[in-house]
């Protein structure tokens, strides 16, 4: 797993899980827990990306094929996107 795209698509993956046991943990601080965890493998995608971007393995647009499409999101409207909360109907 070198590709930084497949690694970046891995630690979204590995979010969206711990996003939804976040949903669905009892009791609250546990979804609290997991919320965090989510957040931190969406950071490290993020940080893959910006690394590969900076060296030029990648496009800059190349990732976007996995990102929620929304018009001016910004990087933490996007990260509770991959997280299910939506806080802009």
């Amino acid at each position: 797993m070198h590709d930084p795209l497949e690694r970046a698509a891995h630690y979204r993956k590995q979010a969206m899980k711990c996003g939804d046991l976040a949903k669905y943990a009892r009791p609250a601080y546990l979804g609290d827990f997991y919320r965090r965890i989510a957040v931190r493998y969406v950071l490290m995608a993020e940080e893959i990306l910006n690394e590969a971007r900076a060296r030029g393995e990648i496009a800059d647009k190349a990732d976007r094929r996995a990102v929620p499409s929304r018009t001016n999101a910004t990087s933490s409207e996007r990260r509770g996107l991959w997280l299910g909360l939506d806080s802009r109907g």
